[in-house]
């Protein structure tokens, strides 16, 4: 995706309107803008990269959890193209993602390969992996009230929401009257900082 200087501008102003000084994001609304905007990078890779358990939302989902960072450390003055910056990132984080699944044997050593390549192996598989792999998210009441501190006021009411009071993804969006992505992406971004937290000793 090649992108001009203006594009690259055009970029870094969504980036400055929607974090704050600590490039925290505060406006959901100008991060899924940026994120569509870039969605087709994240589509290029289906097809080429396939686990069973895995949607596109699923992937949409680390994507975001990517672009999150990208937006952190975007420099502009490198003159660095923002979409080659993240179509990097992302790539990096779905090999990543392959990787770690080959390490835990779910899949064949083959498995970075086209779904049409080996279309009736994956149909074999695909009936009922994502239940036996739910994503777990555990957090005690001391680490919950520092990853507050790191979340935009959206970003903690759906932490609570979903982890503390259990509900689901669609009961969290019709009470904010948003689309159901915003809610998970949201939540997904909450689970990174909690593991960059856990990484950088909870501080």
């Amino acid at each position: 995706m090649y992108m001009t200087a203006q594009g690259r501008q055009d970029d870094q102003e969504l980036i400055n309107k929607m974090t704050d000084s600590q490039g925290n994001i505060v406006d959901e609304d100008l991060f899924s803008k940026l994120s569509d905007r870039y969605l087709p990078i994240v589509k290029s890779f289906n097809g080429e990269i396939y686990l069973p358990w895995m949607e596109f939302d699923d992937w949409k989902q680390e994507a975001d959890i990517v672009m999150t960072d990208v937006i952190r450390t975007y420099d502009i003055e490198r003159q660095v193209n923002f979409g080659a910056y993240y179509k990097s990132c992302v790539r990096n984080r779905f090999y990543d993602v392959v990787r770690k699944a080959n390490a835990q044997k779910r899949i064949p050593n083959n498995c970075l390969t086209s779904y049409s390549a080996n279309q009736s192996y994956y149909d074999d598989m695909i009936s009922d992996t994502k239940a036996t792999h739910p994503e777990q998210f555990v957090i005690n009441n001391e680490d919950l009230i520092k990853l507050m501190t790191h979340c935009s006021k959206f970003e903690q009411r759906v932490l609570i929401d979903i982890g503390i009071k259990h509900k689901s993804e669609s009961d969290v969006a019709k009470d904010n009257n948003c689309s159901i992505n915003k809610v998970k992406n949201a939540y997904a971004r909450c689970k990174f900082k909690y593991k960059r937290m856990l990484d950088n000793g909870l501080d």
